[in-house]
């Protein structure tokens, strides 16, 4: 009997309902599964195709920089109407600069490793009213010596540091008996190592303390600053422990005898 008891409550068990209903959430969790797997392929392709148009718009603008950074810059230059229309005008302003003795300075290079802050377009105006850079130099001031303003006794006491970097022997103290000879007392030769160009550039930080100096250097020019690096000492004339104006001097000025 109990065997037949066991039979009976297994065919029981055997339930098509029960059946069904397993094949129906088999069939849900594999409709599940291709669900999600589909939404991950849709969400890669966006994705990519989100990066793809990013990468065009990067190449679009990169193109359209190239183009604009190589588009032919215009020409300032007249054409030939306005040329011979201007011929007048430059020949009357020629004239003009003739009369007024107006000088137009050479652009020299800054030399490397040398900071400046602001440089002196304006030469300042002696009480005769005569520039110091107009004052003739002699070729030869050593044995001219000409008649030179000389500095008040705050001013020829300062420290000056003649810096050589020509290349020329002896060009540093050729300059430092000029400017004893012109009255400075504090003058010290150097040789600086960094490059030079021909004009001969005067450092200091006030521009009244070197504008005096322009009698002696005609075509120099004068910056606020100093000179930090590519100093070194001539034989038997230590550096200064503060110097007050540096005298970069250039090529034109190379001279030792």
């Amino acid at each position: 009997m109990s065997t037949k008891k066991r039979k009976k409550k297994r065919e029981q068990g055997r339930n098509p309902l029960k059946t069904f209903f397993y094949i129906f959430m088999v069939l849900v969790l594999m409709a599940c599964i291709v669900f999600f797997v589909y939404k991950d392929r849709e969400k890669d392709k966006e994705f990519e195709q989100q990066v793809e148009d990013l990468s065009a718009q990067e190449k679009a603008d990169m193109w359209d920089e190239f183009e604009n950074e190589n588009l032919p810059v215009p020409s300032d230059e007249p054409d030939d109407s306005e040329a011979l229309g201007n011929d007048d005008n430059q020949d009357s302003i020629q004239e003009t600069a003739n009369e007024n003795h107006e000088d137009i300075p050479e652009t020299a290079d800054t030399p490397e490793v040398v900071p400046s802050v602001t440089d002196i377009a304006a030469e300042p105006t002696s009480a005769d009213g005569v520039l110091p850079s107009q004052t003739p130099l002699p070729t030869d001031f050593l044995t001219a010596g000409p008649s030179l303003t000389p500095p008040p006794a705050e001013i020829a006491s300062l420290s000056v540091l003649i810096l050589n970097g020509t290349r020329k022997q002896g060009v540093a103290g050729y300059w430092k008996t000029v400017l004893e000879q012109a009255g400075y007392t504090n003058v010290t030769p150097a040789t600086y190592t960094g490059s030079v160009g021909t004009q001969t550039v005067i450092y200091t930080t006030e521009v009244s303390k070197a504008e005096l100096l322009l009698q002696l250097f005609p075509n120099a020019s004068i910056q606020i600053g100093s000179v930090t690096t590519g100093i070194e000492a001539t034989t038997g004339y230590p550096l200064p422990a503060q110097t007050d104006i540096y005298v970069l001097i250039g090529s034109s000025d190379a001279r030792n005898s």
